[in-house]
């Protein structure tokens, strides 16, 4: 009886917060480019940028590194010392992205993230590569990415790829990076796996209903505990 009564709780609270996803008025997309706009990372430990109202913070990890912008003003952002290139992003760095309140995101954009090098610098054992990396939401399970697009290749493209969450999905942090270094042909030459932070879009949820979800998670809480008790 008490497990039907904790399952009619959850679908009563759960079709509530539905209904306040469904009707409350939706926020303008918001975007923020650090390709043209992270000089202001540049060098820091930590860098927040607010847009409708959200706080984006940006840490280098690990604690040792700093954020580090393109001034060339054609990549965005990645993590130095330590990395193949300080604009860039690769194992062991990664780079933790933190909203100040639940945000819908619909897109992570990068640039670097190539999709093959040839023989490159002249080494005919280089291989062809597509470069990848991995990310995570809200703390949960790595998920793996690569380069798709033949057409991005590092001599004559920016490596742009998106991550696309489509509607959007719910999210209050974000961590990614590239998986790094192989190396091939006796250890004597690497290959990387590597990328740029070029934008991110989301929308911001709506006070009432970004409580809501804090409410209903509290609601259950207390109703085990309750049960428990």
């Amino acid at each position: 009886m008490q497990h039907s009564s904790l399952a009619h709780v959850r679908l009563r609270l759960g079709g509530a917060l539905a209904a306040l996803l469904l009707f409350a008025p939706t926020a303008p997309a918001a975007s923020i480019d650090y390709v043209s706009g992270g000089a202001v990372c540049h060098g820091q430990a930590a860098c927040g940028l607010t847009v409708d109202g959200v706080l984006v913070t940006l840490r280098a990890q690990p604690a040792d590194t700093r954020l580090w912008w393109d001034p060339e003003g054609l990549d965005g952002i990645g993590i130095h010392p330590g990395s193949y290139e300080m604009d860039e992003i690769e194992a062991p760095e990664w780079l933790a992205i933190e909203f100040s309140q639940p945000v819908l995101l619909t897109a992570v954009h990068l640039t670097d993230l190539f999709y093959q090098e040839v023989s490159l610098w002249g080494f005919s054992a280089s291989p062809a590569y597509n470069e990848c990396g991995w990310y995570t939401l809200n703390g949960g399970p790595a998920l793996d990415f690569c380069q798709t697009d033949p057409t991005e290749l590092q001599v004559s493209a920016l490596g742009a790829y998106m991550l696309d969450f489509g509607a959007g999905t719910l999210v209050t942090s974000i961590g990614m990076s590239g998986y790094g270094a192989t190396w091939y042909d006796g250890n004597q030459y690497a290959i990387h796996h590597d990328f740029s932070l070029a934008r991110l879009e989301f929308t911001a949820i709506p006070e009432p209903v970004a409580l809501s979800l804090l409410a209903f998670g509290l609601g259950v809480a207390a109703w085990r505990v309750r049960r428990r008790s």
